[in-house]
């Protein structure tokens, strides 16, 4: 389906998802061993917290449907099902290179009772250092590309809210080493131990 039809389904829920995907980002960022995560372990907490708001929040409207089905959780509004995945710069899913993956990413992915739906992703897209969020967006993949997507806000349409980093400098003293110091300055560090 074209996005002018999607669009305009989408629009009523899409404050809602976007609320979720950006609560979920701050709750993984108030997670206390956040800093001792790596990247993967980032993204699939904020993840989880995404799902768990959508189930939250959609539970109980009407015109929207929370679905579990072959490892996959979606939401459904009128014909489309929605996942939640963290996007690259390019707003694409990743995703390992199984049949099904292949398939969810050409829209060929039955899923059962849901013939002839269209799945799309709904995500965000990060730094590099998993800091601060650059966008999110609703996509429609088909193959290696998106056919279509509705940003839901991102830096190049005025999204401002983005989280404010965390002060590493507190978490994690920053020492220099002392091979790296100057001769003189070594000297004064053995004399203050």
């Amino acid at each position: 389906m074209p996005k002018e039809i999607a669009e305009p389904i989408l629009q009523p829920h899409i404050p809602l998802i976007r609320s979720c995907i950006i609560d979920a980002w701050h709750e993984g960022l108030d997670d206390p061993k956040w800093h001792k995560y790596n990247l993967r372990t980032k993204r699939n907490v904020v993840r989880d917290f995404i799902v768990f708001n959508i189930q939250e929040h959609f539970s109980g409207i009407k015109e929207t449907k929370l679905i579990n089905s072959n490892g996959y959780f979606f939401l459904k509004i009128e014909r489309y099902l929605i996942r939640f995945k963290k996007l690259d710069i390019n707003r694409l899913t990743s995703n390992f290179p199984t049949q099904q993956a292949h398939a969810l990413e050409k829209q060929q992915l039955e899923i059962p009772g849901f013939k002839g739906h269209t799945i799309l992703n709904a995500g965000y897209t990060a730094d590099r250092f998993e800091t601060k969020i650059l966008a999110a967006a609703i996509t429609k993949r088909n193959g290696k590309f998106n056919e279509w997507e509705i940003l839901l806000g991102g830096t190049e349409h005025g999204f401002t809210e983005l989280p404010v980093q965390q002060n590493f400098d507190e978490i994690l003293p920053i020492r220099p080493r002392k091979d790296l110091l100057p001769e003189e300055t070594k000297d004064e560090s053995k004399d203050k131990s």
